[in-house]
């Protein structure tokens, strides 16, 4: 059985243009994914408190000589990325506020964005992913265009 990690961001429940289009993704994943199973997580109901100094310095530490106070520091973390490592789908829907992601995703992607377990540095200096065989989708949405304009520079959502 095939799974769909499904993550919005919007803070908006009716109306919100990101949510009518995860909505449309999902209802479609499921016609060509009859027997998948969807994990739903809605960032506004979901607690991920922004990274702490003692997380990141555990982060750091291996786990072989990681104390319990480093685990703790950790446990969210792990968490995330355990569930996260059990979809084949990821599907992250966000608007844009402040020409930038809602700062629950930029805390969820701060988790879960960790060396050695989801990306890692090689000898040459260039990233690679650990997550193989998972497909990510991104979907955003915005009340502007910006593209070609002033403004452009200043949208943080999309490269």
């Amino acid at each position: 059985m095939k799974k769909l990690l499904r993550i919005d961001a919007s803070l908006r429940k009716e109306g919100s243009h990101s949510r009518q289009l995860a909505d449309y993704f999902e209802k479609n994943w499921l016609k060509t994914h009859p027997t998948g199973k969807v994990i739903y997580k809605d960032l506004t109901k979901t607690e991920i408190p922004h990274l702490q100094n003692e997380t990141v310095e555990a982060f750091h530490i291996p786990l072989k000589e990681q104390n319990k106070i480093n685990k703790q520091a950790t446990r969210l973390s792990d968490e995330l990325i355990s569930e996260l490592k059990s979809a084949d789908y990821v599907l992250i829907s966000s608007p844009l506020y402040n020409l930038n992601i809602p700062s629950t995703l930029k805390s969820y992607l701060d988790h879960i964005i960790r060396s050695g377990h989801t990306f890692r540095v090689n000898k040459d200096g260039s990233y690679q992913g650990l997550l193989k065989n998972t497909k990510a989708y991104v979907i955003t949405t915005k009340g502007e265009t910006y593209k070609g304009t002033a403004m452009a520079s200043l949208d943080f959502q999309e490269p």
